[in-house]
């Protein structure tokens, strides 16, 4: 999804997931309208990921904790070992997940960010803006790994032209 700041790919993407309300019209996500019946189970099938993640005083991995403690992601058994794994393979190293999340450049934390997503294994992942903060040789590394396997839906929004050779379609606002 693409288009000028203040353009609502940031709200079309938080609505999907109830962290915007829908005042106009409604949103289908796997076959379910959102609702306040079914906002948990959509949730369970969607990772979100925001602009700005990990900006807390607390360690990356402490925020890791945090995340697969929401109610959403409780029920997943996920080891330390697939978090160092996955950290790793994204270029974040082990004595990085102790440091505090403000201590990371913006590109450390956006691969962090990214590789819960891929942690998490949802069906539908919202990315905003997610390789802004990175690097070419990082955002070539972190995209490879979304789109690997493609056992997912991705949708997301991007000022980022070089995105559009990964996407099966363009939506611009």
């Amino acid at each position: 999804m693409s288009g000028q700041s203040g353009s609502g790919k940031t709200t079309i993407l938080r609505s999907f997931i109830g962290f915007q309300k829908v005042t106009e019209g409604s949103i289908v996500v796997f076959g379910k309208k959102l609702s306040g019946y079914t906002i948990h189970e959509i949730r369970k099938n969607t990772a979100y990921l925001s602009q700005t993640p990990f900006t807390g005083l607390s360690s990356l991995m402490e925020d890791i904790q945090d995340i697969l403690m929401l109610k959403a992601n409780q029920n997943l058994m996920i080891s330390r070992k697939q978090i160092l794994d996955t950290m790793n393979l994204l270029g974040i190293k082990e004595n990085q997940l102790s440091q505090s999340s403000r201590e990371l450049s913006g590109g450390e934390r956006q691969r962090a960010a990214l590789g819960i997503i891929l942690i998490l294994n949802r069906k539908l992942i919202l990315l905003d803006e997610p390789v802004s903060a990175l690097d070419p040789l990082s955002r070539d590394l972190v995209l490879d790994r979304l789109f690997k396997d493609r056992k997912h839906t991705l949708i997301l929004t991007s000022h980022d032209a070089s995105l559009r050779s990964y996407c099966d379609r363009e939506i611009s606002l």
